[in-house]
């Protein structure tokens, strides 16, 4: 894409620093884009960000995860397109550890509120489809693993109509429309939803799930102070606001077995006030990791910062891992582009696994081609949120990185 002057998007952001796209609560997947290596000089084998790694009984081959963005690869059936299957395919050959799939949501959404489709998982009729990822992804690299990232929508904004439903009718900071709070049965459904999606994920052959807890979707307003204000259980203290992941956790558990991990994504801060922040988020990681999740992965209320090349900008969430003590592995998400920031990162004891999103988008290869080659080739994403406005607020069924 270029400017009016005729320079790309990517020789305005290198030069200027500039980043006129605004984001929403959640990423976006592509038909992504190959980068070139540089010639071989050495390998970086040795760097510790490429040592196995284990999450519950999981264990993966490296510390790279593919983070969990929306994606459009199904059609409204909840079946497979090739290229959606093609995208993962490139992923699991590109070297990641482990991939999260896009938003897989729980319950039945009605797709006229939306511009693109979620990948589905609330009914049996979709196991069949979802084999279909997971094997292409063990048969590109049987050591890939890959996990279900289990959504309810909630009052999101991405709905364009209708009433959500949350913790409490108290709308997010900037969101006019309030959502229906949810009554203590209705609670109890959607805990049976998730632990059911958990079952079909196992069958679907996922090596793990992962629950969105984070961008102000369903499991969020329970979890931030500014949307819960609940007056029973479920609300007020710290505890009572983790309640229903705890007991989503241990029903997974239950049903499902000890031994498939449950991980979970949060906001390590909440856009405005009132909600998760650095003074306050360690209290809350260290209350959700004893619900039994098997690994903790953060991101916050804006988790596609734009324009990030700066090395001092990259990894923005990093400072609210390091404030956390927990006795699960962290995943650390948002900006991570510089394989030699992450390995100082890693280094630094305090995070144990690090996801991406748009970098992998425009370069499926990364890992791989940052681990032949001492003479760093660049990550050349440049955080331009060119993909997610292509995606979210075009509704273009496939996406791919737009830069030259």
């Amino acid at each position: 894409m270029n400017d009016k002057k005729g320079l790309s998007r990517r020789t305005v952001l290198k030069t200027f620093g500039m980043a006129t796209v605004a984001t929403m609560g959640y990423g976006c997947t592509a038909i992504a884009k190959q980068g070139g290596a540089k010639p071989v000089k050495a390998s970086r084998s040795t760097y510790k960000v490429y040592s196995s790694g284990r999450i519950g009984s999981m264990k993966l081959k490296n510390r790279f995860i593919k983070a969990a963005t929306a994606t459009e690869s199904t059609n409204s059936k909840g079946r497979f397109m090739p290229e959606g299957l093609d995208i993962y395919r490139k992923w699991s050959k590109g070297g990641v550890g482990l991939i999260e799939t896009g938003h897989m949501t729980i319950a039945p959404i009605d797709y006229n509120a939306m511009t693109h489709h979620l990948y589905q998982i609330w009914d049996d009729r979709h196991i069949p489809f979802l084999k279909e990822l997971t094997d292409t992804v063990h048969s590109a690299d049987p050591e890939c693993k890959i996990v279900a990232f289990l959504n309810h929508l909630g009052n999101h904004p991405v709905l364009a109509h209708g009433q959500g439903i949350a913790a409490s009718a108290q709308p997010w900071p900037g969101q006019k429309k309030a959502p229906k709070a949810l009554r203590y049965s209705e609670i109890q459904d959607i805990t049976k939803t998730f632990v059911n999606a958990a079952m079909r994920a196992k069958k679907a052959g996922f090596d793990g799930v992962t629950l969105q807890g984070g961008h102000k979707f369903l499991l969020h307003s329970f979890l931030s102070p500014q949307t819960n204000k609940r007056k029973d259980k479920y609300g007020g203290s710290l505890e009572n606001r983790v309640r229903i992941i705890r007991e989503i956790v241990v029903k997974i558990k239950k049903r499902v077995g000890s031994d498939f991990p449950v991980l979970i994504k949060v906001n390590s801060y909440d856009s405005g006030t009132g909600g998760n922040n650095i003074e306050n988020f360690p209290q809350l990681a260290g209350e959700i990791a004893k619900t039994g999740v098997d690994a903790i992965e953060l991101s916050g209320g804006v988790p596609s910062v734009p324009d990030v090349d700066d090395p001092t900008e990259q990894s923005y969430h990093a400072a609210y891992a390091k404030k956390i003590d927990v006795d699960v592995p962290v995943i650390l998400t948002g900006g991570n582009k510089d394989i030699d920031i992450m390995e100082r990162l890693f280094g630094s004891g305090k995070i144990d696994f690090f996801a991406m999103a748009r970098p992998l988008i425009r370069q499926p290869d990364l890992p791989n081609l940052w681990r032949v080659n001492n003479s760093a080739p660049e990550c050349t994403c440049i955080s331009c949120n060119e993909c997610l406005r292509h995606h979210v607020f075009e509704g273009n069924p496939f996406l791919s990185c737009l830069e030259e």
